[in-house]
């Protein structure tokens, strides 16, 4: 029975403060001692969420870790095993009625966050007795785990893992305007770049790291190329053993590889043989082998499949366990390891493609060679075209084709689109909305279209490789 009015109860419940509590000031005071830079009430960039709101408003932000920080008072969260946490014996129905509920929503939020990337933390109020100590928070959720990039282009690979809390120590490119490209992007201003050819940078002086990523060039296996693999005329295809010296000096506690899908069946599969063989047999590394595609793995809407390749130190033999539907607890990170689930694509080519008029320089003119064909085949503004040489290809399914390096050739390489002024080839920068970088990622001024373009089909998409690295951070921390 409840000893006082509903009206009273209402009043009362009202003046319970919920911002700015006394264990929320302690734990961000500690925070700004130590130097650390957080937003307030789960607000973080449009760019990171479009409503710029997290589900359920943590307390703290650091977005830099991907980590989000909830204060909870042990009483109005059910802290378990805590005596602050005992139910009132006066109107006691209400009170589990409400409490509960705060738990449900306490874990789906949770959930939520942890689809969307995000290391959420508890701290509760009985463990602010008095001071707060940051050590023990900082060593397990603050020391960034670090990557080491080869082969990196223009940084897609290094921007999925910075997007999922890693920090990049080094790169590595031997193509100068690639270079100027990833040099450009603020975002990697800490990243020290190596432009030089990969045979002649010596391990001794590269810093550590606990990831190496390579997406070593895939012309030598690519069925756009001549497909001579391991005896590629340019050496291309030697690159990996480039790859694999470095993970063997190195010693990283993992590594991402990344590659065309015809690398699985190069050669009648031999070729994956020979670099399972280097990676297990001779580093000890274990070898998760598995092929993505844009449109089902990254919610763009790009045909792009890629195989990619992970693997963990001193796990040689040990498979990945594919169905965890038997909720069995695994020791070793292959084993725990997830490959990502497929998403719904959401997007269409009109979030990837600019409304307004481009250049002139990229739309067609009636007195063009192509151009007859070109205006009685492209009909569908809803979809992206190619020239073939002969004939008009149509995306049947809406989407862009595979970009390709090509396109820095020029020609019938790059895809066509029909906007409210003509027809015209896909932009640079559009060419980079499809491989999913960011707004305010951007080629330098006066780089020459070719580079621009060569550059944009040379690269990964980014929310590809935020989501395997996000993977493969859950298994390092656990």
């Amino acid at each position: 029975m409840d000893s006082i009015s509903k009206e009273r109860r209402s009043w009362n419940m009202s003046r319970i403060r919920s911002a700015d509590t006394k264990p929320e000031l302690l734990v961000r005071s500690a925070l700004h001692r130590a130097g650390f830079r957080f937003r307030l009430y789960g607000k973080v960039s449009k760019k990171i969420c479009a409503k710029g709101i997290l589900p359920g408003k943590p307390d703290i932000v650091l977005a830099k870790y991907r980590l989000v920080i909830f204060i909870h008072g042990c009483f109005w969260h059910c802290h378990e095993g805590c005596k602050r946490s005992n139910i009132p014996k006066t109107n006691s129905e209400y009170w589990k009625d409400k409490l509960s509920g705060n738990k449900v929503r306490d874990l789906k939020n949770i959930s939520k966050l942890e689809e969307m990337g995000w290391r959420p933390i508890i701290i509760w109020e009985c463990e602010l007795k008095s001071d707060f100590n940051i050590e023990n928070l900082e060593k397990k959720y603050m020391r960034q785990l670090t990557v080491g990039s080869m082969f990196s282009g223009i940084g897609g690979i290094d921007l999925g893992f910075e997007e999922a809390g890693f920090k990049v120590i080094w790169a590595n490119e031997f193509n100068e305007k690639s270079c100027e490209t990833f040099k450009n992007y603020e975002r990697f201003k800490h990243v020290t770049m190596y432009n030089q050819d990969v045979h002649t940078l010596d391990t001794d002086d590269l810093e550590k790291v606990d990831i190496i990523a390579s997406g070593f060039p895939c012309q030598a296996f690519s069925i756009a190329g001549y497909q001579q693999g391991f005896n590629d005329s340019k050496g291309r295809g030697n690159l990996f053993f480039e790859t694999a010296r470095f993970i063997d000096k190195l010693r990283p506690k993992a590594f991402l590889l990344e590659n065309v899908r015809n690398l699985q069946s190069h050669d009648n599969g031999n070729t994956l043989i020979v670099i399972k063989n280097t990676l297990v047999k001779d580093l000890g590394y274990s070898f998760i082998p598995f092929v993505l595609n844009s449109k089902e793995y990254g919610n763009i809407p790009q045909t792009r499949e890629r195989i990619y390749i992970v693997g963990f130190k001193n796990e040689a033999g040990i498979e990945n366990i594919v169905d965890k539907s038997n909720k069995q607890k695994y020791s070793s990170k292959t084993e725990r390891f997830n490959i990502p689930d497929p998403i719904k694509l959401t997007k269409t080519i009109h979030d990837c493609i600019f409304k307004k008029k481009q250049d002139d320089i990229f739309y067609y003119k009636e007195n063009h060679i192509y151009y007859p064909t070109l205006i009685e085949e492209m009909v569908n503004r809803d979809t992206v075209y190619q020239w073939r040489r002969v004939y008009v290809r149509e995306n049947k399914s809406n989407l862009c084709p595979t970009l390709t390096a090509n396109m820095g050739a020029g020609g019938h390489n790059v895809p066509l689109i029909i906007d409210d002024y003509g027809i015209r080839k896909l932009t640079p920068k559009e060419c980079l909305n499809f491989q999913g970088y960011p707004e305010d990622f951007n080629f330098p001024e006066n780089m020459a279209r070719s580079h621009c373009y060569m550059q944009a089909g040379n690269s990964v998409v980014v929310p590809v490789i935020k989501r395997i690295a996000e993977e493969i951070r859950k298994v390092l921390e656990e």
